[in-house]
C-alpha cells in the first residue's frame, strides 16, 4: 500500500517496526521543549485518518507518568527534554496496527511521529537458507545474504 503521511502530519514520515509475538517495542519522539514542555503527552493507535484511540497519556498534573494506564503493558514517559519514551511489551498479534505519539495542546492534538506496527507469529519470520540462496540468484544481488532476508520481510507490510 501507499503510507504517505496525511496531510494533518505534514512532513512527518511513517517509521516501520516489526517484531514477533511476546517481544517489546521502545521508541522515542521529539517535540518543541519550549512550546510542548507542560502540554499532555499520548501515545494511541490510529483507528482512521482522523481518530486515533488514546492508549497511555502523561499529563504535568499526575506527575510524569499517568497513574494507572488502562493497559499496562504500554508506557509513556516524558523525559521533559524534548523527548518522550514510550514502550509496549508482551506485544500481541492484535497490537499491530498505526500509533501515534504526540503532544495535546489547547485541545489541539499535534501528532509527532506515526509508526507502523507489525507483530507477527513466530513462524513468519522464520526462512531457509535455501530459499535466501535462491533470491540472491535470481535477482544478482551482489549482498549479504540477511539483505534479501530484510526485503522479504517489508515487502509483507
Amino acid at each position: 500500500g501507499n503510507w504517505a503521511p496525511r496531510p494533518c502530519i505534514a512532513g512527518k514520515d511513517l517509521e516501520m517496526v516489526r517484531r514477533v509475538r511476546g517481544g517489546a517495542l521502545t521508541t522515542v519522539c521529539h517535540y518543541n521543549d519550549h512550546k510542548y514542555s507542560q502540554s499532555e503527552k499520548f501515545w494511541c493507535k490510529e483507528l482512521s485518518d482522523l481518530e486515533c484511540r488514546t492508549i497511555v497519556q502523561s499529563s504535568p498534573a499526575a506527575g510524569r507518568n499517568s497513574p494507572n494506564p488502562p493497559d499496562a503493558r504500554v508506557s509513556l514517559k516524558d523525559l521533559r527534554i524534548g523527548w518522550i519514551s514510550v514502550s509496549m511489551t508482551e506485544l500481541r498479534v492484535e497490537d499491530s496496527g498505526i500509533y501515534w505519539c504526540g503532544v495535546s495542546d489547547h485541545m489541539k492534538i499535534i501528532p509527532l511521529k506515526k509508526i507502523k506496527v507489525a507483530v507477527s507469529y513466530e513462524g513468519e519470520l522464520q526462512i531457509s537458507e535455501e530459499q535466501v540462496g535462491t533470491q540472491i540468484n535470481s535477482n544478482h544481488f551482489p549482498l549479504k545474504t540477511n539483505t534479501p532476508f530484510r526485503q522479504k520481510i517489508f515487502g509483507q507490510l
